[in-house]
C-alpha cells in the first residue's frame, strides 16, 4: 500500500459499547478472529451487506488500531477506496488529501460499527461459536456456476 507522506492516516476507531464482543471474538485460543482488523473488516462487510451505517457514539480512542494494521491484507486499499466511492458516488472521494482519507476511514468505521451491532443482536443470546458467525452470512449466492450455501452446517 502506498502511503502519501503529506497526510496522516488516523487510527481506526471503534465504539466502546462493542468492546465485549470484540474481546470475545478475538480472544486467544477461543476467538474466531486471530486479529482485530480481521474482525473489523468482516463487520464492515456485514454492515455493507445489510446496508447499515451506524455512527460511533462513544469512540474509544485508546482501543483504536493503527491504519497500517490493515496493510497485511493486500485488498485493503482497494476495499476502502471502493467503499468510499460507492457510498459517496463522487470520484473526488479517492483524492489523497486529508479530508477525503478521513472521510473514507469514517465510512469504514460506521459500516464496521453497524456490523458489530448486528453481530451483537444475533450472537448475544447464543454462544460465540462458528455456527453463530455463519448464520450472519447470506444463504444464497447469485453468481452463476457457484452453488448455494448449505442451509444446515
Amino acid at each position: 500500500m502506498t502511503i502519501n507522506k503529506n497526510v496522516s492516516y488516523r487510527r481506526v476507531r471503534r465504539d466502546s459499547d462493542k468492546e465485549a464482543i470484540i474481546e470475545r471474538l478475538t480472544k486467544k485460543g477461543e476467538g474466531r478472529f486471530s486479529e482485530i482488523w480481521k474482525l473489523m473488516l468482516f463487520a464492515a462487510c456485514l454492515g455493507i451487506y445489510s446496508k447499515k451505517r451506524e455512527p460511533l457514539k462513544k469512540p474509544d480512542n485508546g482501543k483504536s488500531i493503527d491504519f497500517s494494521s490493515f496493510g497485511s491484507n493486500p485488498s485493503w486499499p482497494g476495499f476502502i477506496h471502493l467503499m468510499g466511492l460507492v457510498e459517496i458516488e463522487d470520484p473526488r472521494i479517492l483524492n489523497p488529501d486529508q479530508e477525503k482519507i478521513d472521510q473514507r476511514i469514517e465510512i469504514f468505521e460506521e459500516y464496521c460499527n453497524a456490523g458489530l451491532s448486528i453481530m451483537l443482536q444475533v450472537m448475544e443470546p447464543r454462544e460465540y461459536n462458528l455456527d453463530s458467525l455463519l448464520s450472519l452470512l447470506p444463504r444464497q449466492t447469485k453468481i452463476s456456476g457457484v452453488p448455494d450455501l448449505p442451509t444446515q452446517i
